[in-house]
């Protein structure tokens, strides 16, 4: 894939990311999927940021943000990506559930 294929932040243009199954490590290229990036489902305060994307099968479905890995590692998708999940490896914000009165 080409950089030309990959919008930069803020662009609302979809781009294309490989995506990961859960069990397995940081890219293997051979085994990713492809997928391009529709834009943000939703966020959640547990489960994170969720993308919508279209599989290469043309379905369309919702995925964390930090199972999406962009091809190119230099490119602005890549950076947030990664810094995306080393926030949340970090511990991300505290969760702190509303108790109820």
């Amino acid at each position: 894939m080409s950089d030309a294929s990959l919008s930069g932040p803020g662009d609302d243009e979809p781009f294309d990311l490989e995506r990961e199954p859960l069990d397995r490590p940081p890219p293997m290229a051979a085994q990713a999927e492809r997928v391009t990036v529709l834009g943000v489902a939703d966020t959640d305060d547990r489960e994170g940021v969720r993308l919508r994307v279209r599989g290469s099968d043309g379905d369309e479905y919702d995925v964390p943000a930090d199972q999406l890995w962009a091809e190119d590692a230099a490119s602005a998708n890549a950076i947030v990506l990664d810094d995306y999940r080393a926030y949340l490896a970090g511990g991300g914000l505290p969760f702190d559930p509303i108790e109820e009165e």
